[in-house]
C-alpha cells in the first residue's frame, strides 16, 4: 500500500533527522574552549546531574543555553523562509532579499558607529525593530496589489538602498 508505505518511510526519515540532531547536539555541548569533555560526561551532566562543578556550570549554564536559542533561531529563520516563499510564491523570497535583515543590520550599524547611547543588552531588540521597519516597507507594498514578482523586486531594492546606506554610515565611521 503506497500510503503505509510513504508513512514508514516519513517516520525512519524523522527517527534518522532526530538521532542526528541528538548527535550534534551531544557533540556541541561536549566541545569548547575551556573545558572539553567525553559524551558520556555530557549525558551524565545532563541526565544525572554527576560530574565536577566546573563541568556541570560549563554544560548547564553556558552551553545548553545557547545550544537551545541556536535551535529556536534556525528553526525560525527556516520558518520565515518557506513562509516568505510561500507568501510570495517565489522559491528566491527570503529575509536578506527583501530587504528586513539589511534593515536590522543598519539599525545595529548605526548605534556602533554613530556611537549611541544604547545598551548591548537592547541591541536584539534594536536589529528586530529595524527589521520591522524595512519589512513593513514591504506590507505597505503589497497592499498595492502588485504582483509577487513586482513585490520581490520592491524588496530587492530596498535591500540594494539599504545596503548603500551602511556603506555610507561604515564610510562615516572610518
Amino acid at each position: 500500500n503506497y500510503s503505509t508505505r510513504r508513512l514508514v518511510w516519513f517516520a525512519v526519515l524523522f527517527a534518522s533527522l532526530t538521532a542526528a540532531l541528538i548527535g550534534i547536539a551531544l557533540v556541541a555541548l561536549r566541545t569548547g574552549t575551556s573545558t572539553t569533555l567525553s559524551i558520556q560526561q555530557v549525558i551524565d551532566i545532563l541526565l544525572y546531574n554527576e560530574g565536577d562543578k566546573l563541568s556541570r556550570l560549563v554544560v548547564r549554564e553556558l552551553r545548553l543555553p545557547r545550544l537551545i536559542l541556536g535551535a529556536l533561531i534556525g528553526g525560525s529563520m527556516g520558518l520565515v523562509g518557506v513562509l516568505l516563499q510561500d507568501t510570495m510564491r517565489n522559491g528566491l523570497a527570503e529575509p536578506g532579499l527583501l530587504g528586513t535583515s539589511s534593515g536590522a543590520v543598519i539599525v545595529v550599524a548605526a548605534i556602533t558607529i554613530l556611537d549611541l547611547p544604547v545598551a548591548a543588552g537592547q541591541m536584539p531588540l534594536w536589529a528586530l525593530l529595524g527589521g520591522l521597519a524595512a519589512g513593513s516597507v514591504l506590507l505597505v507594498a503589497s497592499t498595492l496589489k502588485m504582483p509577487p514578482v513586482r513585490l520581490i523586486l520592491v524588496g530587492a531594492a530596498l535591500n540594494a538602498m539599504l545596503n548603500a546606506l551602511l556603506i555610507i554610515l561604515i564610510s562615516l565611521g572610518e
